[in-house]
């Protein structure tokens, strides 16, 4: 059985050529690989250094343990004003 979480911490990388990258989590050992086609964002899907809510599971993607199965950026504080 798969569990899957929800976090809320730093996009550590991405490269939007290569549509991936990682976030970094004080959750898991290690860091949490992203796709691009997990992105729930309109128009070209990308992430920079900024905080985002995510959910992830215990998968093996590449070098990686951790997945994540849905990412969305969090609202900055001047997009709440």
């Amino acid at each position: 059985m798969m569990m899957i979480k929800l976090d809320v911490e730093i996009v550590k990388f991405f490269r939007a050529d290569k549509g991936r990258g990682g976030i970094e989590s004080t959750e898991t050992p290690g860091d949490v690989w992203v796709h691009s086609s997990v992105i729930d964002m309109p128009g070209f899907r990308t992430l920079d250094s900024s905080q985002v809510e995510f959910r992830y599971e215990l998968a093996r993607q590449d070098s990686w343990n951790y997945r994540a199965t849905w990412v969305r950026p969090s609202p900055s504080e001047t997009d709440l004003e």
